[in-house]
């Protein structure tokens, strides 16, 4: 199978995952559930209240590149209300017909990590080669054909890295985050790591939004990330990584 038709595959999996996702009962709440401990503390770092934060989230750049973030936390946290967790429920269902490539990433998704990566090098249209911030060797090359025509050696990118039959994936939610915020996250694993590294991206994205929109903003110290409440404690597994709803993680 060629990289494209995993890819393709994948792909489909997704919106089949994203469309059962938004018509269960409790899927709408475990999102938003999934994404405010996210998305609010740069917006409480910001001065901002909901109005401020949901208009920020009106916009196709901030609700675009959360949305497959925000799908795959989601299915992998615990229900909000019962047991186990979406992920489980949609993979163990009589009947549920998806094709190899997507079965195994979603099977892999459930395993992955979220890892702060260096770009080495872009193969533009088809892949990128990352290492993890800090190593001298382990270089991986990703097959990524849309993110590869954005991004540049020396990049960072907050990701998850899924093995693959024919050639490892990122997961869906993919971040770039700035290089003057590398070093007060290198450290952090988990759930620390995530949450921080959302609040790297957010906050300058943020910032862009509300002068767009012409929102005040409280001045903000240098070291602002680094200074978030500390993070809440990591469920039993891994999650993944707007409150904008879509059908389909893209």
């Amino acid at each position: 199978m060629s990289p494209r038709k995993q890819l393709s595959e994948v792909n489909k999996a997704r919106h089949i995952l994203a469309a059962w996702f938004d018509q269960h009962p409790v899927g709408p709440e475990q999102f938003h559930a999934a994404l405010e401990p996210l998305i609010t503390p740069p917006a409480l770092a910001l001065g901002w209240g909901e109005t401020e934060l949901q208009a920020v989230y009106s916009l196709e750049p901030v609700t675009g590149m959360l949305r497959g973030l925000g799908y795959e936390r989601a299915i992998r946290l615990p229900w909000i209300r019962g047991t186990g967790t979406p992920m489980q429920a949609f993979l163990a269902a009589r009947g549920r017909r998806l094709l190899p490539a997507g079965r195994h990433y979603l099977r892999a998704l459930m395993a992955a990590r979220n890892e702060l990566l260096e770009v080495v090098s872009v193969d533009a249209g088809r892949s990128i080669e990352v290492r993890p911030v800090g190593a001298t060797s382990r270089v991986v090359r990703v097959h990524e054909f849309s993110a590869s025509t954005q991004v540049s050696p020396g990049q960072y990118l907050l990701a998850e890295i899924l093995p693959m039959p024919d050639g490892r994936m990122f997961a869906a939610g993919m971040l770039p985050i700035d290089a003057d915020r590398i070093a007060g996250l290198r450290k952090l694993q988990g759930e620390a790591l995530l949450q921080q590294a959302v609040s790297a991206w957010a906050i300058p994205m943020y910032l862009q939004a509300g002068e767009l929109l012409g929102f005040k903003t409280n001045k903000l110290p240098n070291d602002c990330v680094d200074d978030q409440p500390e993070p809440t404690p990591a469920p039993a597994h891994e999650p993944a990584s707007a409150t904008t709803r879509e059908p389909a993680i893209e």
